[in-house]
């Protein structure tokens, strides 16, 4: 039997025990400068009487949306991944002897 890697940790892989959630820190701060910057800038638009500054707060706010829809997509796409390796790991359980898995 062959040594231990170091990077990987006794009795499985490093990537496959449990994956971590990604965090909301980045969105939560990308969204809220983004519709920050979006009402600021409409209302500077209102008061002004300057349409420019209407149409760049209303593409802050678009852009938050964007973020938003965009990490939904992207949190559906890691449930499909995790969903996916759990399938495989059922069919490899499946596939290889148990007097080969103890090894």
């Amino acid at each position: 039997m062959a040594p231990p890697s170091s990077f990987s940790p006794p009795g499985g892989t490093r990537f496959a025990s449990s994956p971590r959630r990604p965090g909301r820190v980045i969105t939560v701060l990308a969204v809220g400068f983004l519709v920050l910057d979006g009402l600021l800038l409409g209302l500077a638009g209102l008061w002004g009487g300057r349409p420019g500054l209407l149409v760049w707060g209303l593409g802050f706010g678009v852009a938050a949306v964007g973020v938003l829809w965009l990490r939904r997509r992207y949190l559906h796409r890691l449930a499909e991944v995790d969903r996916a390796r759990d399938a495989l790991r059922r069919e490899l359980r499946a596939v290889v002897p148990p007097s080969r898995r103890s090894r």
